[in-house]
């Protein structure tokens, strides 16, 4: 045999090989082993401080075009819920970043590891959902839009910034109880403030509430323009809801400072306003609404104080 046949012959059997080895890989694992620029995960090269990043707001959105059909991954099918309502889940939280920052994700946005996102196996997409870690008390809202983790044993896939902000960067994963928040669309959801007057109807006249600097209802302002007259000293309010809609903030803040005799104010931080009523003259003041709110339409409102 001469040396050019037996040069031929080693590259026919090293094509062969070849072929043999990428035919065990079937078509979409060749391509999602090349779509991304690394092989293995990591925390981006440089860092930005992410602690300050909000909370994904919950709101209605109609399910996504993409993403949302039962699908088969490594040969095992995954069935996706028709809805987020009342589910909860127990299990182990884990965190992707760098590697798929840019990329889409399942239901063809783009995943930007600074946001509150997430992935999770069966929940509709988007939803929301509420993620507590278990060992510290540490609570994150995100918004799923992606589809994973697919390693045994782990629940949801955390993007950067909520991984950072449940404290589990360095570990990996962490225990977590995932609740959804289900939004209703807006043409179903009640009117809040004639709920709570249907309420204070039913159960009589409404408690006498005083508050700090006076008991005359007041207008809505927002929080830079307080000024000492109005409150010259740290006192109780009760936070009834936040939204990302400054004109209905200002509009439901004035009918429930109306509502319940009571000042009112928006603060604002960054996009989201916060409606608060207040400030009230003692925590007792303030626990007397709060109960109403809980018992109505504004079951999420608490006491701040400052």
């Amino acid at each position: 045999m001469s040396e050019l046949s037996k040069v031929a012959g080693l590259l026919t059997a090293l094509a062969l090989l070849s072929g043999c080895a990428s035919s065990g890989m079937s078509k979409s694992d060749r391509y999602q082993a090349q779509r991304y620029h690394q092989a293995d995960d990591s925390a981006p090269v440089d860092p930005v401080d992410v602690s300050q990043v909000p909370d994904a707001v919950p709101k209605y959105e109609p399910k996504s075009r993409g993403g949302n059909r039962h699908y088969t991954v490594r040969g095992k099918h995954y069935q996706v819920m028709d809805s987020a309502e009342g589910f909860s889940e127990t299990g182990k939280a884990s965190w992707y970043g760098n590697k798929f920052h840019g990329h889409k994700t399942s239901n063809g946005e783009i995943y930007n590891m600074y946001a509150m996102s997430a992935a999770h196996k069966h929940l509709p997409l988007p939803s929301f959902v509420k993620v507590t870690r278990l060992d510290n008390g540490k609570q994150v809202i995100v918004r799923v839009n992606d589809r994973g983790p697919f390693h045994r044993g782990r629940i949801i896939d955390l993007s950067y910034a909520a991984a950072h902000k449940l404290g589990m960067l360095k570990t990996g994963t962490a225990a977590v109880k995932i609740e959804a928040i289900a939004v209703e669309p807006p043409w179903q959801q009640p009117d809040p403030i004639m709920a709570l007057v249907q309420q204070q109807q039913s159960e009589g006249p409404k408690l006498p509430i005083q508050v700090a600097a006076s008991s005359q209802p007041t207008v809505a302002t927002p929080a830079n323009q307080t000024s000492d007259t109005n409150i010259s000293h740290r006192n109780w309010f009760v936070q009834v809801a936040a939204t990302q809609d400054k004109a209905r903030a200002d509009h439901l803040i004035q009918q429930l400072a109306s509502l319940f005799d009571a000042q009112g104010r928006t603060v604002s931080e960054q996009k989201l306003h916060k409606i608060q009523l207040g400030p009230f003259a003692d925590e007792q003041d303030a626990n007397k609404l709060l109960e109403i709110l809980k018992k109505g339409e504004f079951s999420s409102a608490f006491k701040v104080y400052h």
